[in-house]
């Protein structure tokens, strides 16, 4: 009987650390985007850099806030708007729980307001505001160290970006070696219940 609760107890302290982990390599392995709209202007601060693009007209309507998912990786990309630490991780859950689409998660964000977005596994992320007629992009290439700015089909800057590589290495490593060991312990509670051979002597 002791044994079987000291099995127990050990198996929850597994979930529980796994959990820890996959949640310190998500928060890590993102980039954040702040989009300002207090100004006549759509100001972004991605990383350390910062493009101010003044626009023609007074913003009046909200933006629309999207971008385009990388599907040649393993893990999928997600973007969320920040609503603060527990509603991040919540909503981040949720996302990978339910194999949401990437490409079909949209924000709209009102005029004379700032939000932050953050986006997951961000090796190389396509960053969309929508501004009436005008298509603001926002390409960041992590492993070039490049961020380039686009106006519908044309390129309007381009700036190096500075990350830190010993953090796209070990996290992204960190975040599949939990989910890895998150799913060997449920496959185990489920097939091989937790005091199984103890129950049976």
């Amino acid at each position: 009987m002791l044994e079987n609760i000291q099995k127990k107890i050990q198996f929850l302290i597994l979930i529980c650390l796994s959990i820890v982990l996959l949640t310190i390599s998500l928060l890590n392995n993102s980039v954040s985007y702040f989009v300002d709209l207090r100004q006549n202007s759509i100001k972004v601060k991605i990383l350390e850099n910062v493009i101010d693009i003044s626009i023609a007209s007074s913003l009046r309507d909200a933006v629309k806030i999207n971008f385009y998912p990388q599907t040649r990786y393993s893990s999928n990309q997600y973007l969320i708007s920040d609503k603060g630490f527990l509603n991040n991780l919540l909503k981040i859950y949720q996302n990978i729980l339910l194999k949401t689409n990437p490409s079909q998660i949209t924000y709209e964000q009102s005029p004379h307001s700032i939000q932050r977005y953050i986006q997951f596994n961000p090796f190389r992320s396509s960053f969309q505001i929508s501004q009436g007629t005008s298509i603001y992009r926002f390409e960041i290439n992590i492993p070039d160290f490049s961020l380039e700015v686009w106006k519908n089909n044309e390129k309007i800057n381009q700036q190096i970006i500075n990350v830190s590589w010993i953090k796209l290495i070990i996290f992204p490593i960190l975040s599949s070696l939990s989910i890895a060991m998150l799913l060997i312990l449920l496959f185990t509670s489920i097939f091989r219940p937790i005091g199984y051979h103890s129950e049976q002597k």
